[in-house]
């Protein structure tokens, strides 16, 4: 979580595609034949914590087909037959990203441009998890990610620090004379919760072993399509009491504080709701914390809030006396600054 987060509400953008050999750049910097798809990105200054991808894998799936049609025609028959899983290492420092030639990501070494097809890319983030299956190479149309959540050893308890954003991307009907230059835009598929404490006594208060416990119409399982105008369409098992450790050390609310977050970087990311539900879905959150030391009754309530895709929702527990009232404030981007992090 320490690491997603940074990145959560990005729409970074990667640009591919250099010139390596058989020289590949034509009259005007357009692509001729033979020029090696490759992978770069640069950094927009707008985001504010640009290292956070060094190091940071994403996988891409790529289709070459004639430049006499286009992909919503030919996708009815497409299988991925120029990138398939490839794994791409992005270096947010310096621009560079990566990958190797390899007989089963790069398909039959057809890694080069060539200037009578069209071409189509989708991205996933993360590469590499467990809790993240991309379609194989028998999938027909638009690539999928059959994602669950990670709970730990088979519980309902789940590891918030394990959790990451799903992200998905594509370019469709790209031709390499359209320039030297092709873009991912990602886009965010889960939601995020993060929880903050706002102490209204007249004196400080402690609280520690917080977690928080989620139940409600709400898979735990969803394939999500790389082409992200299609929804997220779970696909099975409902939250069930579904618990995060958030906090377990004391942390201090100072009378006449603003609200502080409790959840530092474990903030909870979840599937949308069914999209098939009329109205908004009823989200159940239950409150087990320690106040100075002391273990109280669980706070719960049900939320009927339209959650939705590439927003944090900010959940505060208001504390007035012995009293704790729970509030969903409305959507914001992940990173409240600047919905449009970029990487280009």
């Amino acid at each position: 979580m320490r690491n997603y987060l940074t990145y959560l509400s990005l729409l970074f953008i990667c640009t591919i595609f250099s010139c390596q050999k058989h020289n590949p750049e034509g009259p005007d910097g357009l692509y001729s034949e033979g020029g090696i798809i490759s992978f770069s990105t640069s950094v927009n200054t707008k985001a504010p914590i640009i290292t956070e991808m060094n190091g940071r894998h994403f996988g891409v799936y790529g289709y070459a087909f004639s430049n006499l049609t286009n992909w919503n025609t030919y996708k009815t028959s497409a299988t991925p037959n120029l990138f398939y899983r490839l794994d791409v290492l992005c270096d947010g420092a310096n621009g560079v990203c990566s990958y190797s030639v390899d007989t089963d990501t790069d398909i039959n070494g057809k890694e080069q441009w060539e200037l009578n097809k069209r071409y189509a890319f989708f991205a996933y983030y993360p590469y590499s998890v467990n809790y993240v299956v991309p379609s194989d190479n028998t999938q027909i149309d638009n690539p999928y990610i059959d994602y669950s959540l990670p709970f730990v050893s088979g519980a309902r308890n789940i590891d918030p620090d394990v959790l990451q954003d799903i992200m998905t991307s594509k370019v469709i009907d790209y031709s390499p004379v359209q320039g030297t230059e092709v873009r991912f835009e990602f886009d965010h598929r889960l939601f995020c919760i993060e929880l903050y404490g706002h102490n209204f006594n007249a004196e400080d208060i402690k609280i520690s072993d917080l977690t928080m416990t989620v139940s409600g119409i709400h898979y735990n399982k969803a394939k999500i399509y790389m082409d992200s105008s299609v929804p997220t369409v779970p696909t099975s098992g409902v939250l069930n009491n579904v618990q995060f450790a958030i906090q377990p050390n004391e942390q201090t609310l100072k009378s006449g504080a603003d609200a502080t977050s409790m959840s530092g970087d474990k903030n909870i990311v979840l599937i949308p709701q069914n999209s098939s539900a009329s109205g908004a879905v009823g989200l159940t959150v239950q409150i087990d914390f320690k106040k100075d030391g002391v273990s109280v009754d669980p706070r719960g309530e049900t939320f009927y809030v339209d959650f939705i895709p590439g927003r944090k929702y900010r959940l505060t527990l208001n504390f007035i006396g012995e009293d704790v009232v729970m509030v969903v404030g409305d959507p914001a981007p992940w990173d409240s600054k600047d919905v449009n992090h970029t990487f280009n």
